[in-house]
């Protein structure tokens, strides 16, 4: 995700670094170029890698218990009308909205991660596959999973993304003591709100739960173990 991955963020990105790197491999313009039969047969149920396969990849999805599985892909279109000038960002959001709802990378306490995806043409700006997926909440070699931390579950604060992980100082230095959750919006739309709650904290620190389109959904209120 990152994950735009909740997973978050980063894996939304991967038309540009990545899902278009076939043009730069063969020297072929990408407009010239298909989407292999990996992306075009892949439905929803389906599970994909962590990292998000190429769009040449003949093999896009594996098989749900492979241990490289950690994604479950939740939609996919491949006319979703949506359009993107640099594969990374989209002209207008509200397509990824209409397939993958409206609290898609947003996150929630004790919900997994989730991101976004696509395939676009550079030279037309045609977003050809449009993809969502959710995290399959698999721990990791620590111990984390891809998913919110709830109260009186650990974390890392020095993560970038919110992975909850055991409550050992090894591998966490922060529980959660509260949560406060609040209207998926921008948080200038409710900075006082946001305030007054942050103030309730039971704990000694606060974050807000940000997604990658800037939007707040809650407050979770810490200790330092």
């Amino acid at each position: 995700m990152t994950a735009h991955p909740s997973i978050s963020a980063p894996l939304r990105r991967l038309a540009a670094a990545g899902l278009l790197g076939l043009a730069m491999l063969t020297g072929c313009e990408s407009n010239e170029e298909s989407p292999a039969p990996g992306i075009t047969e892949a439905e929803p149920g389906e599970c994909l890698p962590r990292e998000i396969p190429a769009r040449d990849a003949v093999e896009f999805t594996v098989d749900c218990d492979d241990e490289a599985a950690f994604w479950t892909l939740t939609a996919i279109s491949g006319d979703s009308g949506a359009s993107s000038p640099d594969g990374a960002d989209l002209v207008d959001d509200q397509p990824l909205f209409d397939l993958c709802g409206e609290e898609i990378t947003a996150y929630f306490p004790g919900r997994p991660h989730t991101g976004w995806d696509m395939v676009h043409d550079e030279e037309s700006g045609e977003v050809e596959y449009l993809f969502c997926f959710e995290a399959i909440g698999r721990p990791d070699a620590e111990g984390a999973t891809p998913v919110v931390p709830a109260v009186e579950e650990c974390f890392e604060s020095s993560d970038v993304e919110w992975w909850t992980r055991p409550c050992d100082p090894a591998v966490a230095d922060a529980v959660v003591t509260d949560v406060f959750e609040l209207e998926l919006e921008d948080r200038g739309a409710f900075g006082d709100v946001f305030e007054e709650l942050s103030g309730q904290c039971t704990g000694s620190a606060y974050r807000g739960l940000v997604d990658d389109f800037g939007r707040t959904s809650g407050i979770i209120c810490f200790d330092y173990l």
